[in-house]
């Protein structure tokens, strides 16, 4: 679609090649090295297009094959081929972990929060506690906002202070905007940054045994497995942070709430990081500086990012320019 193709001519056209023999193939195949190097395939006959009226007259289409930076047709149908071997391995990790029905359910979930009616200063707790409920349903919902609405009534004005104090305990990252050397700030160059208008808030609270992490507003919500080598590709970052602080092996439930949309530039991954180690912090009174924070969040960035320059979580953890 972005790049002006017909994808219904294409993907009928692929529907058809997997059933040429009579009964429907796969069109993809993996498989090992003797390196031990993954290896996937696909074959099926694709024809892109990169000239015509459609390419011409749509400004957005143009600008999609300059960043693509493609040259022919050829070119153009490789690249659309290894885009869908990504998602038939992305199918495949799912199918083989949790599942693609849990995924869809956890993104589905806000939509149904919305059908039953939830005002927005209830909403991120209705998610949460229906992604936790498993049972994904508009009723469910709905029975969720009630019973919040009727603890709410019944707990104000009888919180202790001990509750109040551990309510609060709250680690906030920040978000950023580079303005100049976004990329060139990897290779040890300078760069303008300042702090978004948005942040990310984390609370910390006790549990019996498991470490639960919780981001209502972006669908996420796992058990962080305590074995360092048993841990998912995803639980790494937030697994390494509390193996440097010693808290591992404790049971807490680790909620996150995201004004930062994800993947939009503006160091979500960050200020997550620099958010649950503020939070663990403060929570279990570590006497943490705010350089040592930093580290700690750039560590976790490594996990992620690789080779991260470090402004992220520098942005994340001072919120100064």
């Amino acid at each position: 679609m972005a790049t002006g193709n017909d994808w219904r001519a294409i993907e009928a056209g692929a529907h058809a090649y997997a059933s040429r023999l009579g009964r429907y193939t796969a069109l993809s195949k993996w498989s090992k090295n003797d390196k031990g190097d993954l290896i996937g395939q696909i074959n099926y006959q694709l024809k892109g297009g990169i000239v015509g009226a459609a390419f011409e007259s749509n400004p957005a289409v143009a600008l999609n094959l300059r960043i693509l930076n493609v040259d022919s047709a050829t070119e153009l149908s490789k690249v659309m081929a290894a885009v869908g071997l990504a998602q038939n391995f992305s199918a495949l990790k799912a199918l083989a972990t949790e599942g693609i029905q849990k995924g869809h359910m956890t993104l589905h979930a806000r939509s149904v929060v919305k059908a039953a009616d939830t005002p927005n200063h209830l909403f991120d707790k209705v998610l949460e506690k229906l992604i936790f409920s498993e049972e994904i349903k508009v009723w469910k919902a709905r029975e969720i906002l009630e019973e919040l609405k009727k603890s709410k009534s019944k707990s104000i004005g009888t919180k202790s202070a001990k509750e109040s104090v551990s309510d609060s305990v709250e680690g906030i990252g920040h978000g950023k905007i580079i303005l100049l050397g976004e990329h060139s700030v990897v290779y040890g160059r300078h760069a303008i940054a300042v702090p978004a208008p948005l942040n990310i808030r984390t609370k910390v609270q006790d549990t019996e045994d498991e470490i639960l992490l919780m981001i209502p507003s972006w669908g996420v919500e796992y058990r962080l497995d305590k074995n360092p080598e048993k841990r998912k590709s995803f639980e790494k970052p937030a697994g390494l942070i509390l193996d440097q602080m010693g808290l591992s092996k404790k049971g807490m439930k680790i909620e996150v709430f995201s004004d930062i949309p994800r993947g939009m530039g503006l160091g979500g991954s960050a200020a997550i990081a620099v958010s649950i180690v503020k939070a663990l912090n403060n929570h279990f009174k570590l006497g943490l500086k705010q350089d040592e924070i930093n580290q700690m969040a750039l560590e976790s960035e490594k996990i992620a990012h690789g080779n991260p320059s470090g402004i992220d979580n520098t942005m994340a953890t001072y919120g100064i320019p």
